[in-house]
């Protein structure tokens, strides 16, 4: 228990503020996220708030965990998209110049004669981590996987796996049965 608090208080940098703010948030939207995940650029856990606007998952999802598709909006800017490929931790593909939102396609009429702004080196990327089940070795059982994805040149960043070998059980032939799959999500 001293260790996970000291885990929590001192390692953690950000979750006691991202804890406060789901906190207010929680009472006014209903419900928020917390994503716990071990972060390869930073090589540390990590604890952040997910908002509600930034984690779609279907609407007839009995809960969170049986959920077969969950994808978060991150945005993130060249530089922090430029270190995980450096890295090694993203594929190194060819971004676009500038990322196009999607109030690039809305008539500029209907919003008023608001435009968004120009675009420059700072402009973030909408990444997309979609935990979804993907059947990759074609054995007919689609296994858990992380798909990270570049929402408007649609490059597939990554695929890694979101099971370890505790969740994989197996029948007395060695064939698998079950995969379990880590769950990143808590939902408050």
């Amino acid at each position: 228990g001293k260790h996970m608090s000291y885990q929590i208080m001192e390692k953690m940098v950000d979750w006691e503020d991202d804890m406060d703010k789901l906190l207010i948030i929680l009472p006014i939207v209903g419900t928020c996220f917390k994503k716990t995940h071990w972060d390869g650029s930073k090589k540390e856990i990590v604890s952040k708030l997910v908002l509600p606007k930034d984690l779609v998952v279907n609407y007839w999802a009995a809960s969170l965990e049986k959920c077969e598709r969950k994808t978060e909006r991150i945005q993130m800017s060249r530089r922090e998209v430029t270190e995980r490929i450096n890295q090694g931790l993203w594929l190194d593909v060819k971004l676009p110049d500038a990322p196009v939102t999607k109030m690039d396609k809305i008539d500029a009429d209907r919003t008023g004669g608001t435009k968004p702004g120009t675009y420059d080196e700072t402009t973030p990327f909408m990444i997309l981590e979609q935990h979804c089940f993907l059947d990759l070795d074609d054995d007919d059982y689609a296994e858990p996987y992380i798909v990270t994805i570049e929402e408007s040149s649609k490059q597939v960043l990554r695929i890694s796996a979101r099971f370890d070998d505790d969740g994989v059980e197996t029948d007395e032939k060695n064939k698998i049965v079950k995969i379990t799959p880590i769950e990143y999500y808590t939902k408050y």
